[in-house]
């Protein structure tokens, strides 16, 4: 299933339409692909549509805020330069305009894929 419904300065909103599809295809595992805003999403996905997880988005904003766990994460960036495949924070706008970030380690992802021929 893929999901390409992505702004740059991601959305709470994207995040949430992202974490349906995956909860309504049964996905076992979320691979981002895209620069640091794809992979932003894709990290927030992994967690908002793993069965082991039942904390709102609202309650992750923050440094270590998250309890639950996240489904398998592989990100492979298309830019270079945000890091986000290598960092655990993710940054979303919420529904008022104000940038949030979440920080945690279960944002780190399990694997990440470098290729210079996706690269710009």
């Amino acid at each position: 299933v893929v999901y390409d419904a992505v702004s740059s300065d991601p959305a709470e909103h994207e995040v949430m339409a992202g974490a349906q599809v995956a909860l309504a295809s049964s996905a076992d595992c979320v691979v981002g692909v895209g620069g640091g805003s794809a992979l932003d999403v894709a990290k927030m996905v992994s967690l908002l549509a793993s069965e082991a997880n039942e904390q709102r988005l609202e309650h992750m904003y923050g440094v270590d805020k998250v309890v639950g766990q996240r489904l398998p994460l592989l990100l492979m960036p298309t830019t270079a330069g945000t890091g986000s495949e290598a960092t655990q924070i993710a940054i979303l706008t919420t529904s008022s305009g104000a940038k949030m970030g979440v920080s945690s380690r279960q944002l780190m992802p399990d694997v990440a894929v470098l290729d210079g021929e996706l690269t710009a």
